[in-house]
């Protein structure tokens, strides 16, 4: 995550942090209002996806990136941009997150991010999840050095 949110500052960047769990939920909507990039980190994705549930945020992120605003998404980021995130349970702990009871996510895209493809330390959890999914949903493997460009309906690795 430090280097993603480094990679924006040297690219000259302002970031304005805001810990979606830990503000109030007016100061949240009125930064997410404002923003003109969103970029949205890792960590556990069922305690993120909780957490914007929480505040109700999610038909306002689903506002801004379909009204043009860039949206960057990294690890749990990237996969909260899925119609929903149950596929994520081998790589994060749905415990950290006991009140969400739905993991339906923001449904921007029609595939399935699966980051850290191959990478230490998730290479035994992606793999796996893998082999578990990839049958029944459309995943798109990246790795840490690999991007996915969504354009409208249209979506390139790069």
């Amino acid at each position: 995550m430090d280097e993603g949110y480094q990679s924006l500052i040297d690219l000259g960047y302002q970031i304005d942090n805001l810990d979606v769990a830990n503000e109030d939920t007016d100061s949240v909507v009125f930064k997410i209002q404002q923003a003109e990039i969103l970029f949205i980190t890792g960590g556990n994705t069922f305690y993120l996806l909780q957490e914007l549930k929480r505040k109700n945020l999610l038909p306002l992120l689903v506002e801004k990136i379909q009204s043009g605003t860039p949206y960057i998404g990294e690890s749990a980021g990237a996969i909260i941009l899925a119609p929903s995130i149950e596929y994520n349970k081998i790589m994060d702990s749905p415990k950290l997150a006991p009140e969400l009871l739905d993991y339906s996510a923001l449904g921007i895209t029609n595939f399935y991010t699966l980051p850290h493809y191959i990478e230490s330390p998730f290479t035994k959890t992606v793999q796996e999840t893998y082999n578990n999914y990839h049958t029944r949903l459309n995943l798109m493997t990246i790795n840490n050095h690999k991007a996915i460009i969504v354009i409208g309906d249209n979506y390139r690795v790069v």
